[in-house]
């Protein structure tokens, strides 16, 4: 139920006190399989991109890296940058 994220106390609270969010509003899985990719017009329209799953975008493999650089923001402090494991060929 729910997806197994859902704790039971939540389910009563927010019993028949929901909406329904357009599937735009939260793209997910980008990060289940190196190899799933998404329409990038569909990416487009999305309002949120979410990298759940084992292959993130600051690793490798990943998916859709053009798209996740693009709106990357370094530390402004510069105390911390991106490293990127090396590509296995």
């Amino acid at each position: 139920m729910a997806g197994g994220v859902a704790t039971p106390p939540m389910l009563i609270v927010f019993h028949d006190k929901y909406t329904t969010l357009d599937p735009l509003w939260h793209v997910r899985h980008l990060g289940w399989s190196p190899d799933a990719r998404y329409a990038e017009s569909f990416l487009q329209e999305a309002l949120l991109l979410h990298w759940n799953g084992p292959f993130k975008p600051w690793s490798y493999p990943a998916v859709h890296l053009d798209l996740w650089e693009r709106w990357f923001v370094p530390d402004p402090s510069r105390r911390f940058s991106l490293v990127r494991p090396k590509s296995e060929s």
